[in-house]
């Protein structure tokens, strides 16, 4: 399966009307997602789900809520890949629809990338490529404003906490190498250097939590050193 690839999707539950605007049975439609018989039917049904969040803006905040602790619990089934590979499915489609449809939502979202680098972990294939999928989603779907104050902080908690997976922490160690190169793409495009100067101090606070207890992941620690070493010079 590739994430994100629909073709020819169909609707998954029959949709009624609510003072003239759709509704969703969101649970019943996670129940789709979860129990669906390929990869394929649980991607169309996480998209039918996102885009219907996203269609009443005022009300994803709260829906969201709701239905967060019913996807982490499906993505920390150890009897079941199929629900975890669908959880991370369901991570990829909000990631990839709510940041530039129903804003107020990226707080909530970003919070979950933990599960979501937890899932690179995974002994299934699917479950890894559709997490890796949910991780540049949500990359690609959030403003570097989001990016920074958001996305980087929850990914520093990641790396500081002792249950983190080796395989979340070197992500999510490259991640924060690209959020970093957005930074100084938007200085020399747009002279934005209020974020570049922010990401500059969270790097030198990050230096000596990577460093420590973390020998296997050497290359990843010495990405970061360099990349504060760039903001330094340019003081």
């Amino acid at each position: 399966m590739s994430p994100g690839v629909v073709e020819n999707p169909t609707p998954i539950v029959t949709l009624t009307l609510a003072n003239g605007a759709p509704a969703f049975d969101y649970e019943a439609l996670f129940t789709t997602i979860l129990t669906a018989k390929t990869s394929q039917e649980s991607l169309d049904a996480s998209i039918t789900l996102a885009n219907g969040i996203a269609a009443d803006p005022p009300t994803a905040y709260h829906v969201l809520s709701d239905l967060l602790p019913k996807i982490a619990k499906a993505a920390a089934d150890k009897k079941s890949g199929a629900s975890r590979e669908s959880a991370m499915i369901v991570y990829g489609a909000l990631y990839e629809t709510l940041p530039s449809k129903a804003p107020t939502t990226e707080v909530l979202l970003v919070e979950t990338i933990g599960i979501v680098f937890d899932g690179l972990a995974d002994k299934g294939a699917v479950v890894r490529e559709s997490a890796q999928y949910a991780v540049d989603a949500l990359f690609a779907g959030l403003k570097l404003p989001a990016l920074v104050s958001g996305l980087l902080s929850a990914t520093e908690r990641y790396l500081q906490s002792p249950g983190s997976k080796w395989q979340g922490k070197v992500a999510a160690l490259a991640l924060i190498g690209k959020m970093a190169e957005k930074a100084v793409k938007a200085e020399k495009d747009q002279g934005d250097v209020f974020l570049k100067d922010v990401m500059g101090r969270e790097l030198e606070g990050l230096i000596p939590v990577v460093e420590s207890g973390m020998h296997d992941l050497k290359a990843e620690v010495r990405t970061i050193r360099s990349l504060y070493f760039i903001w330094d010079s340019d003081k």
